[in-house]
């Protein structure tokens, strides 16, 4: 039981990890200059410098 339980979060996560990717709000924002370092977390940061 409790793998099953592992197994099923597992998934689960790895879908919403996958569907957080694909929802970037980069087209929601207005366009900025890419960073070298742009990534997940300095979208945000991008937008507001």
């Amino acid at each position: 039981m409790y793998e099953l339980f592992n197994f099923i979060y597992y998934k689960i996560s790895t879908i919403i990890k996958a569907l957080l990717a694909n929802m970037t709000p980069r087209a929601f924002l207005p366009q900025t200059e890419p960073s070298p370092n742009d990534g997940q977390l300095s979208l945000l940061l991008n937008f507001e410098n």
